[in-house]
């Protein structure tokens, strides 16, 4: 377990997401790490649209602490 603040997680592996050829294969490789923490290249997100080409994927993966901590949210 892995205690970051006020939230746990299962794993204490990050994964990458950058150099997948499209979102569906890191989507992909994010569920089968079992990973919950990924990192981004802030430059690539545009925190003001909620359907990000980096954050949606993630949202949709189950990767929200990323997602919501970028957002703002839980602070």
């Amino acid at each position: 377990m892995l205690r970051i603040a006020d939230k746990t997680f299962d794993s204490h592996l990050f994964t990458g997401t950058g150099k997948f050829a499209s979102s569906q294969l890191m989507v992909e490789a994010i569920r089968a790490s079992g990973s919950q923490l990924v990192t981004l290249a802030m430059k690539r997100v545009d925190l003001r649209q909620h359907n990000d080409t980096i954050l949606a994927p993630l949202i949709e993966a189950g990767v929200h602490a990323a997602a919501q901590y970028l957002r703002g949210e839980n602070r």
